[in-house]
Formats: structure tokens, sequence, C-alpha cells
């Protein structure tokens, strides 16, 4: 009633039966019987159930403001969506030196389908959005979502996903990103098929996924990106996975609930808190080394070679196992060697979150490209955010971290800079519904 105080008798008696759990048992037959009756309430499906099906109505919040992008068409007086293909602004890319995907506008998905094993990559590229405070606008470009930018607003991009695979096992990788202007920072949720294949889309199935990310207090232009990438011999050649729509929110910090400190704040000082250097091999690797600041990376053994090298943290007990309808914010405080003037020259730095096995890796990007305003330089700290949202098919698992160094030479990167890692901490909320 909280929820929707509009709501009759029967809505409230039908959102509660309908999501009943079922009890079986001695005595209890299964489905509705004279012992247990329809079964368990539950409370949070019966709101989720209210929310879908009549709507919510939430004392000094406002639902957030959502712009979509829709390839199956509109419905037409209630009746079966009319397939109208409609690109709706989105453009197929793909990089040099990989075989491209085919891109294919289909009735109801825009497809992109992998030719070949290995060495595949391409993407969607969203027309350019704009963040500000005024209404959506389609009609006036960039397109324009209510929101903006700082550590107050939040974005959240839900992805509809399916795939002609014969199983979930054969989907190729494919991946979302969120990037401000120029990559500064770009932000990506990665699904891989794997062992947990239960995570990507099969023949006759859609997926949902959700991604939250932020801008810097520096941008209000981004894109959004729908990548496909195969470089795994076991990614089945000819397989497709189809975009059907895509729903980009941004609501304010307040519209979470529940806030509270899953792991304590951990300092990096004289002490890598079980967290351990690894190598990207076969690339070259970069210094790692703990010191009275925290964990720091770099320089590169070379300023010809691209080096990668990161810290992660502990596997066997890195303090975060995930829960059901949960929103995880890793908060990661960064500083450099970089003088003011050199900060455009400071290497890529990675920040990662990954369940069980890789099969859901959330990453950002940090590039120093322009006036690298967005990396710190040496004498400030600054700090970035990462978030990540639970499934229950990957409930329980641990969640490992790392803070990656990346030196590529023909970046135009200082190869003697080091970033370093000086504390962590880790928040969970209840994302709204």
């Amino acid at each position: 009633r909280q929820l929707n105080p509009e709501v009759t008798p029967p809505q409230l008696r039908a959102a509660l039966v309908e999501t009943a759990i079922d009890v079986t048992g001695y005595r209890a037959a299964p489905g509705v019987d004279d012992v247990s009756g329809h079964g368990l309430i539950d409370a949070t499906a019966a709101m989720i159930y209210v929310a879908e099906n009549f709507g919510a109505v939430v004392e000094g919040l406002e639902a957030p403001n959502t712009l979509v992008f829709d390839f199956l068409g509109e419905d037409t007086e209630g009746e079966e969506p009319v397939p109208v293909p409609d690109a709706q602004g989105w453009t197929p890319e793909f990089p040099g030196g990989f075989t491209g995907p085919n891109f294919e506008l289909e009735t109801g998905t825009y497809r992109v389908r992998n030719p070949d094993t290995v060495n595949t990559l391409g993407w969607l590229k969203s027309p350019e959005l704009l963040a500000s405070s005024v209404d959506i606008d389609p009609a006036t470009p960039p397109l324009a979502i209510a929101g903006g930018s700082g550590p107050e607003i939040i974005y959240r991009a839900i992805w509809q996903v399916d795939s002609d695979a014969a199983s979930s096992t054969d989907t190729p990788t494919f991946r979302m990103r969120a990037s401000s202007h120029r990559f500064e920072e770009s932000h990506l949720l990665s699904i891989t098929s794997g062992e947990i294949g239960g995570i990507s889309p099969a023949a006759g199935s859609v997926r949902e996924y959700r991604q939250y990310f932020q801008l810097p207090a520096t941008r209000n232009r981004f894109h959004l990106y729908f990548d496909m990438v195969s470089v795994d011999p076991w990614d089945a050649a000819g397989v497709g996975i189809g975009l059907q729509e895509v729903h980009l929110q941004a609501f304010h910090r307040g519209a979470l609930t529940g806030q509270r400190l899953e792991q304590p704040l951990t300092i990096f000082a004289n002490n890598s808190r079980g967290w351990q250097p690894r190598s990207g091999a076969p690339l070259a690797s970069a210094g790692a080394q703990v010191t009275s600041d925290g964990l720091r990376l770099g320089p590169a053994a070379s300023a010809d070679e691209t080096a990668f090298r990161f810290w992660g943290s502990p596997e066997a007990n890195p303090g975060v196992h995930l829960e059901v309808n949960r929103l995880y914010e890793a908060v990661f405080s960064i500083t450099s060697d970089a003088p003011a003037a050199q900060r455009s020259q400071l290497p890529t730095f990675r920040l990662r979150a990954n369940d069980s096995s890789n099969q859901m890796a959330v990453v950002l990007d940090v590039n120093s490209p322009g006036t690298g305003a967005n990396v710190p330089a040496a004498g400030e700290k600054k700090t970035y955010r990462i978030f990540f949202e639970s499934i229950p098919e990957i409930v329980g698992n641990p969640v490992n971290f790392s803070f990656d160094y990346l030196f590529v030479p023909e970046m135009g990167n200082d190869p003697d800079l080091e970033v370093t890692l000086e504390s962590m901490v880790v928040r969970s909320y209840v994302p709204p519904l």
C-alpha cells in the first residue's frame, strides 16, 4: 500500500497470490490446497508485481527519466508490436586489424553476427547522448536524457539481448559500454559464456542486463556501445547476438536505499592486504610495489613494448559475496606521479570487479588523451566508482577486484609514470524498482 496507495483490495490480493511461494510436503499438495492455501507471501516479489502491473508512487522520489531505443516497434491500439526495423541512430563500427562481424537490422532486432571463431570485434554505436536537466526531446540532437554529471547522478542502461546460439555456452562474448567523450572514461559490462553459460542468452530466450555508471564531472556527452568479441575457438561461427531494446535511465543517488558497508575501508599503506601483483603474459610487464602510499604500478619495463600488470584482490576471501537484488559500489582512490603538465601522458589504468571466473566483468577504463583532466596528477587524489548488480545465477560467488596498468607505446604515454591505488571501499544498496 505504501508503494502505491491507489491499489484496490483485489489488486493487492492478486499481487500476493500470483507471487506466493508454493508449500508442499506433509498434508500440503502442490498448488493451492486446504492446508497451506496459495503458499508463503513473498514481500519483495509482491512489491515488484505491484510496481510492474499497477505502478509505484514513492513519496519524495521521482521516477527515473527514461530514454528508450526499441527495435521492436510501437504498440498499436493494444495489438502486438508493429515490426518496424529502425536503426534509431545506431551505427555499426569495427576497428582495423580484426575481422568485422556482420550487422543485420532485422525485424525487431539489431543483430551482430560472428563470421569466424577468432579475432572478431565490432560494435553498434548509439547516437550522441547529452546529460542535461531538460526533458527528453528526441527531435533535438544530441538526444537528451534528464540527469547530469557528478556523484549524485547515476545512470542505468537496461539491455535486452537474445541469441540464436544452440546453447548459451556457444554465445560469443558481448560487451555493453558507456563511454564519455573520446573514451576518457569507458564503463564496460562484459558477458562471457564460459563455465556458467546460464548468464548468456541462447536460442528462444531473451536476457536482460543492467549496467550502472556515472559520468565524470567534466563530461556531459557520451555514447552507448554494444560490442561483440570472438577470440576463443569455442565461440561458434555464424552465431548472432540480437539487441532488442535499450532503456537508459537517470536517477538521483537518493533513489537508492538500504546503504550499508559490506567491506571496511581498505587502506594500502605499507600493506598489500592480501592483494597480489600479476602479469599479463605474453605482454611485457611493469613495476609493482607496496609503498607508504599504497599499491603502485609502473614504470613500464620498456618504452617500445606494450606492458600490462595488475594488483588482484585475495581470491580465497575477497570479502564480498553477492546477494540477490543488490547494487554494489566499489570506490577507488587513485594518485599518480605525473606532473600536471604531463597528466595527458599517464598510461591507461582500469578498475575491475569480476564475479566467479570473469563471467560478468565490470570494468572502468580511465584514459588520458586530450586534456587528461580526468586522471590524477602529482599531489592530488581522485576517486573513481564502479557499479555492479547481482543476478540469481551468480549469487553467492566471491567477487574479485583488480587494479590494472596498461602501457601502449603508440598512445603517447610516458613509460616512466606510475599510478597508485591508495584505498578502496565497497558499499551495497537496494536499487530502485
